[in-house]
């Protein structure tokens, strides 16, 4: 005698439901794996290149404006999960930043313009909440002023290798003088 018509309904749900379940905790877990991931990838070295080559006047009146703002003793930092305006930028000259970012973005996740003068723009990163406290990395494009190219990071021909090298370092691949793709990881 086999299960009734209501036991096989009830096993056939409970199937169902499990496969779903399964199916979910599946996505949930690539999901978690990609974006925190400290061994991420980032964009290709190509779509990077191309995104500047096609972008090249928006990437270098934003690095005018901000040397121009450093030298005021503004720093600028713009996060597009942040978005906040700093307090000492006039609406104009925000609206100005977010306008030359808007031409590079959706890709840009943040910009920044470090105390040493180079301006970094990230397109992507990882590794933050889920793994080992201190993991990340990070990839895009940064300006690095003359006489700082020697001492920034290690150069390599090609970045598609450097989630694969050592950590706490920064690798550089020079797309024109001054202007580099940079792939950043730590531990």
């Amino acid at each position: 005698m086999g299960p009734s018509s209501e036991q096989s309904s009830l096993l056939r749900r409970f199937s169902s439901h499990l496969a779903i379940s399964a199916c979910v905790l599946a996505i949930a877990a690539t999901a978690v794996y990609v974006t925190c991931d400290p061994r991420g990838r980032g964009p290709s070295d190509q779509k990077l290149i191309a995104t500047f080559q096609n972008h090249r006047g928006a990437f270098e009146h934003l690095y005018a404006m901000a040397a121009q703002d450093a030298d005021r003793g503004w720093r600028f930092s713009w996060d597009r999960r942040e978005g906040s305006q700093p307090p000492y930028f006039s609406q104009s000259r925000w609206e100005d930043y977010e306008n030359q970012i808007s031409q590079i973005h959706p890709a840009v996740v943040s910009v920044t313009m470090r105390p040493d003068g180079i301006l970094r723009f990230i397109f992507d990163g990882g590794g933050f909440g889920l793994v080992p406290a201190g993991s990340s990395w990070s990839k895009g494009i940064e300006y690095i002023p003359a006489g700082l190219e020697n001492r920034r990071g290690q150069r390599l021909p090609d970045l598609s290798k450097a989630p694969g090298l050592p950590a706490n370092n920064t690798y550089i691949r020079e797309i024109e003088p001054q202007w580099f793709l940079f792939y950043d990881r730590d531990e």
